[in-house]
């Protein structure tokens, strides 16, 4: 993969990671809708929820978004707190810190990346591991593993909960994100 697209990859990924850090806000939507032409190309069956992100970035102030943020994630307001985590999806407990969160801790280390002390999430977190994709955009084979590995194993189920509890742009971004992944896999023939 050449430099340019190693830089593309490694932005899309780093910006759906940010759509889960923390709650959104205009500077999330001004990066969005940079990248809307190159997703939208890329991932045309997912045009429809690109869109949707972008439209509700237009119309929805920061106060309506840490709200909806808070009530998915936080509070459980809409009748779940939802964790999207890979243990939460794939451990027999269903709990947080699980043997994917230890799995995915392990390749952190194997390459001696880690996360930021501001992140106060689980390392197996949606947002941890579309950071650690974009760690990897220069690495085509070991994101593939890892995309196949974690990520993909689990958001449909993750999208799933979102649908049932109102997800709303939370919704939309993450079926953006797993097909843009789908995508990525594919290409990287995993």
């Amino acid at each position: 993969m050449d430099k340019d697209a190693a830089k593309a990859v490694e932005a899309v990924y780093s910006l759906f990671s940010r759509g889960f850090a923390r709650p959104l806000d205009g500077l999330f939507f001004k990066d969005w809708d940079a990248v809307l032409p190159l997703l939208t190309r890329l991932t045309p069956e997912a045009e429809e929820y690109l869109n949707a992100v972008s439209r509700f970035g237009r119309q929805t102030d920061t106060e309506e978004m840490n709200r909806l943020y808070s009530s998915l994630f936080l509070t459980g307001a809409f009748g779940k707190i939802l964790s999207p985590c890979e243990s939460v999806y794939l451990s027999d407990e269903g709990l947080v810190m699980q043997e994917q969160r230890d799995q995915v801790l392990y390749e952190y280390a194997e390459r001696k990346m880690g996360l930021g002390p501001s992140f106060n999430e689980p390392e197996d977190h949606i947002a941890a591991e579309l950071s650690f994709a974009a760690a990897l955009a220069g690495d085509n084979g070991a994101r593939g593993e890892f995309l196949k590995n974690h990520p993909l194993k689990w958001t449909g189920l993750f999208e799933k909960d979102l649908e049932r509890f109102g997800g709303g742009v939370y919704l939309d971004i993450t079926r953006s994100a797993r097909i843009f992944m789908e995508f990525d896999a594919e290409v990287l023939s995993v």
